[in-house]
């Protein structure tokens, strides 16, 4: 069991809190394409840039979370904190808000660096796309063109 489905799985539990487990379950998604081999270089590259876009903190994941936590922190977009008194109240919107400053300044290069690098050898035209086409199914294919090629020799001009 890899680091993330241990850390997936302490999440469990946490249901009653609305979309905690979609959140999870997108991970397990991802994660399960990914060790799949059904993401290609496109989507692998994506996700990482989603996962940490140094150059686009509002768009990308933990950029989003960090927005996330500044509601949540947020009296006036958490109504539930409304009761508490006013300086726990206002230190508790502020440490949401040091967190967005936070985040949107962290260094989250590595996810988009290594999209790049994907980005500069990923394939280019037929170079590597039949590498998953089994060695029956590249014959069948050789039979399917034969047989092509045989009816349209027999074909009247």
């Amino acid at each position: 069991m890899s680091d993330l489905d241990n850390a997936l799985d302490r999440l469990d539990g946490y249901e009653w809190i609305e979309g905690i487990d979609q959140i999870a379950n997108g991970a397990r998604a991802l994660a399960a394409a990914s060790r799949a081999g059904r993401l290609n270089f496109d989507a692998t590259q994506t996700s990482l840039n989603l996962l940490g876009d140094p150059n686009e903190p509002d768009v990308d994941l933990p950029g989003i979370f960090a927005l996330l936590v500044q509601e949540l922190t947020n009296p006036k977009t958490n109504p539930t904190l409304a009761v508490l008194p006013d300086e726990p109240r206002k230190t508790v919107q502020q440490l949401g808000e040091s967190h967005v400053l936070e985040t949107a300044y962290a260094p989250r290069d590595c996810p988009n660096e290594a999209a790049g690098l994907i980005s500069e050898h990923t394939p280019t035209s037929s170079e590597g796309r039949c590498q998953a086409v089994t060695d029956a199914e590249r014959e069948e294919l050789r039979r399917k063109v034969a047989d092509v090629n045989k009816r349209s020799e027999n074909r009247p001009r």
